[in-house]
């Protein structure tokens, strides 16, 4: 226990992202349990519906969402979502991934949820289950 309430002295690169750093920089902390439970649900149901490449990468989404505890290192794992959001798209998608791959090195802490850039890492992680969810229930090409 010491340890995880340590983490952010011990840690290097290490920054509240994902649903618990939207949660304490709302300064709403009842949020990140309820938006947890509801990601993971997502994540559940999509990684059932869709084939094995797209689930992998909802895994990596849902992991990097609701996890409490990462660096930013972490977030160079969206690349793989990302790229196959871009592979699977049309030609508006895939500028936006590519946006989002070029812009990704420049996020404060892989896209912490302070600094100029504000809440870019849920953005971009909500985002790619938003599109999935498309994916999943038909409605893109």
């Amino acid at each position: 226990m010491n340890l995880l309430i340590a983490l952010r002295e011990i840690t290097p690169g290490y920054a509240d992202v994902g649903l618990i750093g939207f949660s304490q920089a709302v300064r709403q902390p009842w949020c990140y349990p309820v938006l947890a439970v509801i990601a993971f649900a997502v994540c559940c149901w999509l990684m059932r519906r869709l084939p094995l490449p797209e689930a992998f990468c909802i895994a990596i989404v849902g992991m990097l969402l609701i996890s409490p505890h990462i660096t930013w290192y972490d977030s160079t794992l969206l690349a793989l979502p990302i790229a196959v959001v871009f592979a699977r798209s049309g030609r508006a998608m895939r500028v936006v991934c590519l946006a989002t791959l070029v812009t990704q090195p420049l996020w404060l802490h892989g896209g912490g949820n302070n600094g100029p850039i504000g809440f870019t890492h849920v953005a971009v992680e909500s985002f790619i289950l938003g599109y999935f969810v498309l994916y999943a229930l038909g409605a893109t090409a």
